[in-house]
């Protein structure tokens, strides 16, 4: 008798890992079902966010302090003729079409700006499809992704970059506006989950998952 109901309660825990075991790996597709899908959401929205932004990229000579220095001294001179020429300018359509006109004389400011601070460089201005790594500005992080960009290299163009969103103008709002309106040029160009997905807290790091299945059935 006691052999026989043994032999049933090994049955009965038999059934419930099996049981158990099915709602496990169903929950496992289940999850990864949705990771999938989240990750392709994501990526789809960063690419209809780079669709919408226009960035400045500039590349020093070389790593240099004097070559860094000067990158910045480009920089600031690029800036306030963009800041100047540019308050009314309101699409990426208009930003691109204002880049292009203007390209040449902005290589030109560029390289007056070189010469007066005693260098030789040459300097190459294009409008490029680029592809720019995860980028922090200040309360504002842009996934990585191909963007179009205003681009300055400098000399041999072998140095630390630097580089800012010129569509919406986030790194013209200091010189155009009399207070911080970033949030609101984001809001006004990007939907609310592109403005979600540049807002966003970052992790430290990423969860991970470990199951024990293979030493829990072998109990």
């Amino acid at each position: 008798m006691r052999e026989k109901q043994m032999r049933k309660i090994t049955a009965f825990w038999k059934q419930e890992r099996r049981y158990l075991l099915g709602g496990i790996v169903l929950g496992m597709i289940l999850f990864l079902c949705w990771g999938f899908i989240s990750e392709r959401i994501r990526q789809e929205t960063v690419h209809t966010l780079s669709s919408k932004v226009v960035r400045f990229h500039v590349l020093a000579n070389s790593n240099s302090q004097e070559d860094q220095a000067l990158k910045l001294k480009v920089r600031d001179r690029i800036l306030d003729y963009l800041a100047q020429q540019m308050q009314d300018v309101s699409s990426k359509e208009e930003t691109i079409a204002f880049l292009t006109e203007h390209q040449q004389e902005i290589c030109l400011l560029a390289q007056e700006e070189i010469l007066e601070e005693g260098y030789q460089y040459s300097v190459h201005t294009s409008l490029a499809w680029e592809d720019f790594p995860e980028k922090t500005y200040g309360d504002y992080t842009f996934p990585a992704g191909f963007y179009d960009a205003l681009r300055i290299e400098i000399g041999e163009a072998a140095g630390e970059n630097w580089w800012c969103v010129l569509y919406p103008q986030m790194c013209l709002t200091d010189m155009v506006y009399e207070e911080d309106t970033t949030d609101a040029l984001l809001q006004e160009v990007l939907t609310p989950r592109e403005y979600a997905l540049v807002t966003e807290d970052k992790p430290q790091e990423k969860p991970q998952i470990t199951f024990a299945l293979k030493e829990w059935l072998a109990s």
